[in-house]
């Protein structure tokens, strides 16, 4: 398991999906905030705020579907023009190094 010290913030421009074949597990020591628009679900050690336009409990509503992999053609189109696909990429780091 790796380790960071400090913060961590990523933005996408786009969409992000997971897809655990186990347990998905988020902790914290402090809160977690799920937040879209002015809706949020804020979980903390003081129990669990909610605020919605509207809350449907066990009603209405359906999941999310997950975002497919970018399939090979698309990756292969990336690496032909040069364009990194990958936030870390090890190449770059040895032509940084050279």
């Amino acid at each position: 398991m790796g380790q960071l010290k400090g913060d961590l913030a990523e933005k996408i421009q786009g969409i992000v999906s997971i897809d655990a074949q186990g347990d998905l597990t988020l902790q914290s020591g402090s809160k977690i905030t799920l937040n879209v628009g002015g809706n949020f679900v804020v979980l903390h050690a003081g129990g669990i705020d909610i605020k919605g336009a509207a809350i449907n409990l066990n009603s209405g509503g359906s999941p999310g579907d997950l975002l497919a992999p970018a399939t090979p053609a698309i990756l292969l189109a990336a690496a032909s023009e040069g364009s990194m696909f990958v936030a870390h990429c090890p190449m770059k780091e040895k032509e940084k190094q050279a």
